[in-house]
């Protein structure tokens, strides 16, 4: 079986679209149904994609209820093609682990990033590099040796780096308020929970220069997807919501808003890590008014 699997797509897309013929290339079956048809049959689904954008929530809702136990582990995605706020809130509510927003110019890059976080295998071997890993995130096919990089496990000293890097880059200073802002709040947090477990921090900042990436791992993989859940509600819809900090490190109100793309990825007991992609290639406004893709991955070590 390839890595999809069995696909069911439902909402509004065509065979032609770009979503359906790369689903179609990675997947043993792929079948679509409307959103309006009322009797969804789920069973036998490996992977379920929602268009989400033009769904109504009571329509999203009836769907979910059918969704199996056996498709309730991280394989249902919602795609929108628009802000998407109290809709993603509601689903990430509802256990749906991947909320994309592919209303941009990099739509289908994303979209293939995505894929590879449900298990399907890219041409490229698995990097062996934190550092490889994460570049494939950003806006360009520039070489590592073009990259600019810091690595870094003491706080004050990686958020200088930080600083000087924004700085170099002539990075708007509001959205250097915001790299800046997520950076303490990502690496304080695991701080927190690791000085608790006596584990190690490490953190990464990457750019090309149109996409920024910030990692921040840690060594206890103790972070769950309910905790993770919890925050992001208020954060998806603008509430104002504090920063708490437990388990692996939260601050995700404050660290959504300052991003494009959230990722979370767990090895359970072994290492969690969260990503915080900012793309700024629009403007401020034009961020600003973007939809956010969130993407949470939990796995066991296999032996």
């Amino acid at each position: 079986m390839t890595s999809l699997g069995r696909c069911l797509l439902i909402g509004d897309v065509a065979e032609d679209d770009v979503i359906y013929r790369r689903v179609a290339l990675n997947a043993s079956t792929v079948a679509i149904m409307s959103s309006r048809a009322g009797a969804w049959h789920l069973d036998g689904t490996d992977t379920l994609f929602l268009f989400a954008s033009r769904t109504e929530r009571s329509t999203l809702d009836a769907i979910l209820d059918r969704v199996p136990p056996s498709l309730r582990d991280g394989q249902i995605v919602a795609l929108f093609d628009r802000p998407h706020g109290d809709h993603a809130s509601h689903l990430i509510q509802r256990d749906v682990h991947h909320v994309v927003n592919l209303d941009h110019k990099n739509a289908e890059r994303d979209f293939a990033w995505l894929l590879s976080r449900l298990g399907v295998p890219e041409t490229a071997p698995e990097p062996t590099s934190d550092s490889l890993r994460l570049a494939r995130l950003l806006d360009s096919s520039a070489a590592m040796s073009d990259l600019q990089l810091s690595t870094g496990k003491d706080r004050i000293d990686f958020l200088r780096d930080i600083e000087r890097l924004t700085t170099r880059s002539a990075l708007p200073k509001r959205f250097s308020e915001l790299l800046q802002r997520s950076a303490e709040e990502l690496i304080s947090n695991a701080l927190l929970g690791a000085a608790d477990q006596d584990c190690m921090v490490e953190s990464i900042i990457m750019t090309d220069g149109r996409r920024w990436i910030l990692s921040v791992s840690d060594d206890s993989g103790t972070l769950q997807w309910p905790a993770v859940r919890r925050h992001l509600g208020a954060a998806l819809t603008d509430q104002d919501l504090a920063s708490n900090p437990s388990g692996g490190g939260l601050g995700l109100s404050m660290v959504l808003r300052g991003s494009t793309h959230v990722l979370f990825d767990v090895l359970e007991n072994e290492r969690t890590t969260v990503t915080s992609v900012l793309d700024v290639t629009d403007t401020f406004r034009g961020f600003a008014e973007r939809g956010k893709s969130v993407s949470f991955s939990s796995h066991r070590k296999s032996h």
